[in-house]
Order: structure tokens, then sequence, then C-alpha cells
């Protein structure tokens, strides 16, 4: 359960915000949403960015009757509506993200007892880091220009040598 702590001004406004989360699980069962990843975006022919993680909850101590996958951003860079669970109610599942930023992976299960009927077995969480890939590049070899006049040319070539990006600029540094 996600519980959110405001801090309300004189006037009632919300002047801080902040949030934690609660796990309520059942007595000797253990749920885990597996490791924390870090994924890549990566650019597709349509131009969109995709960074796509296999996932595999598991449940240790009682057999679930239902399961479910959940993603939530944790810093303002990340967007939780933008990603895409392909198998949710599955303990194998693969996630694609589709904005850089900062998630967490949840897996949460369920489990069944005559006397209480459906139960919460717990919620197993992982970190999921979604940079874009390191791009290195190449600006080229340093350049003289003999002028006594302006404007002075000249051509520079530079390269892209591993990554992918979306456009390249150059900057006059005075």
């Amino acid at each position: 359960y996600q519980i959110v702590l405001d801090a309300i001004d004189a006037n009632g406004y919300i002047v801080g915000s902040n949030d934690v989360w609660i796990n309520v699980k059942y007595p000797n069962v253990e749920v885990s949403a597996g490791p924390n990843q870090t994924l890549y975006l990566d650019r597709k022919s349509d131009g969109t960015w995709q960074a796509p993680g296999d996932f595999m909850g598991s449940v240790l101590g009682m057999t679930p009757t239902r399961v479910e996958w959940s993603v939530f951003a944790v810093d303002e860079n990340a967007d939780a509506n933008t990603v895409v669970i392909t198998l949710p109610e599955s303990n194998l599942t693969s996630i694609t993200f589709n904005k850089f930023g900062i998630y967490q992976v949840h897996f949460s299960a369920w489990g069944y007892t005559p006397s209480l009927g459906e139960i919460p077995l717990g919620t197993g969480v992982c970190a999921v880091y979604v940079n874009y890939r390191q791009v290195e590049i190449d600006a080229g070899n340093p350049i003289t220009i003999n002028s006594d006049h302006a404007p002075a040319t000249g051509s520079l070539k530079g390269k892209i040598l591993s990554g992918q990006v979306d456009a390249v600029q150059w900057l006059f540094c005075d």
C-alpha cells in the first residue's frame, strides 16, 4: 500500500509531500519480484525509444491463487503510464519502458484459505533504472585556420562511434 504524507501550510496548501510503501504479507511467505535491473533505451525504426526487460516473480511458502505485476514511477523523469506489461497476471512477464527514469516494479500475490477467503500473501519489489545507452563520439582532429580577415572558415568532421542519438550539434566555446 502506498501511504502519502502531506505538509499543509496555514492557508491549506500542500507545501511538501512524501510517500512510503507498506507491504502486508502472510506469515512465512516470501514474495519476490526478482533482482534490481538496469535497462537501456534503444531507438526503434519508427523513432520511438524502448527498453524491454524480462521479470520473474516467485512465491515461496504457499501456492498463490492470483499474481499481478504493476509499475510505479519513482523520480520525476519516469512515466509509469507509458509502460507496457505483456503478461500482468503471470509469474514470468516482459515489461517495456519508453521513458528514462527510476521505476519500482511490484509483484503481488494472493492466496486462498477457506476461513478467510482471498488473502494478500505479499508484494515483492525491485528497482528498475532505465537509461539511454552511453554514446561515444569523436569530434575529429584539431584544425588550424590561417586567416587575416573575417570570416574564417574551416571544415569539421565528427562522428558517432557507438550508440544512438536523435541529433548532434556543434557548439562554439569562446
